[in-house]
C-alpha cells in the first residue's frame, strides 16, 4: 500500500515539475510565488508522508500482544512543555523491562489546561497501578499503556495533507492559467 501511495506522489510531484517550469520561463513576480507553492507543495507532502506512516505504525500498535505491568513512577515534567510522564515496568519471559509514557498528550497549547490535563491523567496512574502493557512482539522494549491514537497525529495528518493538496491546485490553477494566456 506505501508503494501505491509513493507512487501516486511521484506522479503529482512530476505533473507540478512541469506546471513549474512552464511558468518559470515566465515573469518575475509569478515565478516566485510558483516557486514558493511549490516548496510549500514539497515540504508539505514530505511531512505528510511520514505523518501518515506515522499514524499508521500507531495504528498497527494496537495488535501488539498485552501483558500486565506496574507503575513505577508518575509524575508531571517540563515548565513550557507540561505533560504526564508514567514510568512503569513488566515482564515478558522472566526478563524484566522498562517502559515510558506521556499518555499520548501533545506538548502545545494553552499551558493552564496542559497542567490540568498532566493533573487529571496522573491520577489515574498512581504508583503500584497495575497497567495493561502493549509490547513489539518482534522488540519487546518498545511498549506503551495508551492504546488510543492521539488526536494531533490525525491532526497534523489532516493539516499536511490539506497543505499538500492545497499548494498543488492552486499550482495546477497557475499552470492552466498560463496556458490560456498563450491562447
Amino acid at each position: 500500500m506505501t508503494l501505491y501511495y509513493s507512487f501516486i506522489v511521484i506522479l503529482i510531484v512530476a505533473m507540478l515539475l512541469r506546471v513549474v517550469f512552464s511558468i518559470v520561463r515566465k515573469n518575475t513576480l509569478r515565478k516566485r510565488l510558483v516557486v514558493l507553492l511549490f516548496a510549500l507543495f514539497a515540504c508539505s507532502t514530505t511531512i505528510g508522508y511520514f505523518s501518515a506512516a506515522h499514524l499508521s505504525q500507531l495504528r498497527a500498535m494496537r495488535d501488539w500482544p498485552t501483558v500486565t505491568g506496574t507503575v513505577i513512577e508518575s509524575r508531571i515534567v517540563g515548565e513550557k512543555a507540561i505533560v504526564p510522564y508514567v514510568v512503569y515496568s513488566y515482564d515478558l519471559n522472566s526478563n524484566p523491562h522498562l517502559g515510558t509514557s506521556d499518555l499520548g498528550t501533545p506538548a502545545f497549547g494553552n499551558k493552564s489546561k496542559r497542567l490540568n490535563e498532566a493533573e487529571t491523567l496522573i491520577a489515574d496512574y498512581p504508583v503500584g497501578t497495575r497497567v495493561d502493557v502493549h509490547y513489539d512482539p518482534v522488540d519487546p522494549r518498545n511498549s506503551y499503556i495508551v492504546s488510543a491514537v492521539p488526536w494531533n497525529a490525525y491532526a497534523q495528518a489532516g493539516i499536511w495533507l490539506f497543505l499538500s493538496f492545497g499548494s498543488a491546485v492552486v499550482l495546477m490553477f497557475f499552470g492552466f492559467k498560463s496556458k490560456q494566456a498563450v491562447r
